[in-house]
């Protein structure tokens, strides 16, 4: 399905919406063209990964000494000062 609509006959809130979806601003000249395809492909089932349970890749200090682990935390709890 195919619509095209001059952006100047746009309300303000319908405009906002489509300069969202366009990512820019348009010009009251502009037209704006947007094409809705149906994907007749059935969604695929969610993976383990999209469960519940978190891949084991995300297991990222597993492995790391006690004293490893410390110094991690130690980084972590230092404040940041980002002011000049």
């Amino acid at each position: 399905m195919e619509t095209t609509r001059n952006v100047s006959n746009l309300d303000a809130h319908d405009r906002l919406v489509v300069e969202r979806v366009f990512g820019r601003r348009l010009d009251v000249s502009a037209e704006a063209v947007l094409i809705l395809r149906v994907n007749e492909q059935a969604p695929h089932p969610p993976s383990q990964a999209e469960g519940d349970e978190v891949p084991p890749w995300c297991n990222v200090l597993e492995g790391l000494s006690d004293a490893d682990l410390a110094e991690f935390s130690a980084v972590l709890e230092t404040p940041v000062r980002l002011a000049k």
